[in-house]
């Protein structure tokens, strides 16, 4: 079974109409319009945790906006070249998170990936990740999450 989790503030998701299996993750109803779509998603997961199965596809609200730049990119623990100062080190080291001094990612926040992926870590990680992906404790922290969905999930 393929499920969509789809992270949504505002926008028209009619895209998503003809999709059975799908949770749409409303901003301002399931939780505060923080952290943006990676909130939305460590969100779900913590609530879901043990009732994941299947494949799940993690997809932004306006999903044409997302899937222009499907192509790897290379950053380094600073996010050069594109987002100079990104603190992807100490956000990792938060989360214990092990990641080459050079990552390859792709860009747009979407992903997809097994249960069985998603429970290589814990509930209590993925709830600690929320928790961090919602506070003001690093900025632009769904850029970085960007930027790690492939190592969290071994992709």
């Amino acid at each position: 079974m393929v499920t969509y989790v789809i992270a949504r503030y505002n926008e028209d998701v009619s895209w998503s109409d003809s999709i059975e299996s799908k949770f749409i993750v409303q901003k301002d109803i399931h939780l505060p319009n923080r952290g943006r779509e990676a909130s939305s998603y460590l969100w779900y997961i913590a609530n879901n945790y043990d009732l994941l199965e299947g494949e799940y596809r993690f997809r932004q609200g306006r999903i044409s906006d997302h899937v222009v730049n499907q192509f790897d990119h290379r950053c380094d623990l600073n996010g050069c070249p594109d987002h100079p100062g990104l603190p992807l080190k100490a956000f990792c080291n938060r989360l214990d998170l092990h990641i080459p001094d050079h990552i390859i990612f792709t860009p747009g926040g979407q992903f997809d990936v097994q249960a069985s992926q998603i429970r290589q870590r814990t509930l209590l990680w993925f709830r600690n990740a929320y928790e961090l992906s919602i506070s003001d404790e690093f900025n632009q922290t769904a850029h970085i999450f960007e930027r790690l969905w492939k190592y969290i999930f071994n992709l």
